[in-house]
């Protein structure tokens, strides 16, 4: 706020991009600095009405009022914890009734699947030369309070 300074653009990595964090940020500048700012997404987001009736996104907040009643379950942070928990079940399901390290290193490196609690069309995919699970991205924008998705699901990566 004390300098005033105010980029064209701002980029915000997906990692950062939560309510969480643009809350800090709106704290520390203004709403006509941080509307507009830009990241990418690959999970839903609990605070957009479109899942509002996602039977996922339900079963999410159905937890989080049982298990965690004093805490916001538009809170990104412990949605992304609920929906990277999904991930942790499934890779050791895959493991089989003795896991290993072997067994769990197998599971995480041939992945193939779809997380229910991303968006919609994003997949899951690892291989033994490409350990990175997220290819599809989406765009959002930052407004008014809360982020929004638009375009299309989109190649996150390059090269591939």
């Amino acid at each position: 706020k004390a300098l005033k300074f105010r980029p064209e653009q701002v980029i915000v990595n997906s990692v950062s991009a939560t309510d969480t964090f643009m809350k800090l940020a709106l704290a520390n500048a203004d709403a006509a600095t941080v509307n507009g700012s830009i990241s990418t997404a690959y999970l839903m987001d609990p605070q957009d009405p479109k899942y509002a009736n996602n039977k996922y996104m339900k079963l999410y907040r159905a937890q989080m009022a049982k298990f965690s009643p004093q805490s916001d379950p538009n809170n990104g942070l412990f949605y992304y914890g609920f929906a990277k928990a999904w991930d942790v079940a499934k890779v050791l399901g895959l493991s089989g009734k003795t896991p290993s390290r072997a067994k769990l290193m197998s599971a995480v490196r041939h992945m193939n699947w779809t997380n229910p609690f991303m968006i919609p069309g994003v997949k899951e995919k690892t291989t033994g030369s490409d350990p990175f699970p997220l290819s599809q991205v989406k765009l959002i924008k930052f407004q008014d309070g809360r982020w929004n998705e638009f375009g299309s699901l989109i190649n996150g990566r390059s090269g591939t």
